[in-house]
Order: C-alpha cells, then sequence, then structure tokens
C-alpha cells in the first residue's frame, strides 16, 4: 500500500511538472504575441497622432533613445516628437513593421524590429526611412509597459507602401 501511494505521489508530480511546463511554453506564447500587439498598438497611435494612448505604452520609469533624439530622455519627454509632428500637421502615411527577435525572460520581454514609416508634411511631401527599434517591456500587474529601448535610422531600404 505505502508503495502506491509512493507511486500515485511520484505520477502526479510527474503529471504536475509536464503539464506546468507546457503552461509556461503557452504563457510565453501569449506574452509574445501581446507585446507585439502593443508594438503594433504603439504604432497605430502615432498614425494617428494620440499623444495619450501613445504615452500610456510607457512605464514612468523609462529611459530611452529614440532616434529623434540627440540624448536618453525620460517619459515627461517621450512624446515630444509625436506632439511637434502634429503641431506642424505632418501625417503617416503608412508604416511596415518587420518583426526581428523577441526574448522574454520573467516579466521582462525584449523587442527588436525594423520599422519603415513614410511621413508626409503639410504640403503632402516626404521620403520614407526605416530605423531600427529595440523596446524592453516590463509586466507590471497584468499589463506590459516599456521600460527602456533605443531607435535609430537603417541605410535605405524598400518604402512600406
Amino acid at each position: 500500500m505505502a508503495r502506491r501511494i509512493w507511486f500515485v505521489l511520484f505520477l502526479w508530480a510527474g503529471l504536475t511538472g509536464v503539464f506546468s511546463g507546457q503552461n509556461k511554453a503557452h504563457v510565453v506564447v501569449a506574452d509574445e504575441e501581446r507585446v507585439w500587439k502593443l508594438e503594433q498598438s504603439y504604432w497605430d497611435y502615432v498614425k494617428a497622432l494620440d499623444v495619450p494612448g501613445y504615452k500610456s505604452l510607457w512605464h514612468k520609469d523609462f529611459v530611452g533613445w529614440p532616434s529623434t533624439a540627440p540624448a536618453p530622455m525620460g517619459k515627461d519627454h517621450i512624446a515630444d516628437w509625436l506632439e511637434e509632428d502634429r503641431a506642424a500637421q505632418n501625417t503617416l502615411q503608412c508604416y511596415k513593421l518587420e518583426h526581428a527577435g523577441f526574448t522574454q525572460v520573467g516579466d521582462v520581454a525584449v523587442t527588436h524590429y525594423h520599422l519603415t514609416e513614410h511621413w508626409l508634411d503639410k504640403s503632402g511631401k516626404g521620403e520614407p526611412r526605416t530605423i531600427k527599434v529595440t523596446h524592453t517591456w516590463l509586466r507590471v500587474k497584468d499589463c506590459w509597459r516599456i521600460i527602456g529601448g533605443m531607435a535609430g535610422v537603417v541605410p535605405t531600404r524598400p518604402g512600406c507602401n
């Protein structure tokens, strides 16, 4: 009888380990999909010139180095460029986001991608450009927020049309 109890406990522990491992893998895949959807939302907010929506994605302690800035900045200035584009009546004609890499360790996820964007000024002129972007996302409770990032211009690549 004692042998059966130990066998049942051993079997239960093994199955629980297998199933929890599968569950963790499922959670990581779900997290990756969720974070990539947030990256898409990021650029949807930019295209709509939705500054409050855009700012909602950033962690209060964010520090990063956007492609438009001469030095790293915090959340308090992260939307300056978007507000300037809105004031100048510039519009994001189109964009294309190409995944280049993703990793996750616990509550931290890092995305890498190319973004081709085509901005037009109020007279309808503009050239597409491609930037490479890295964002570090931090899960806070049930939400993901950008805690760090960096972007830089890439030499000529095909447009987003």
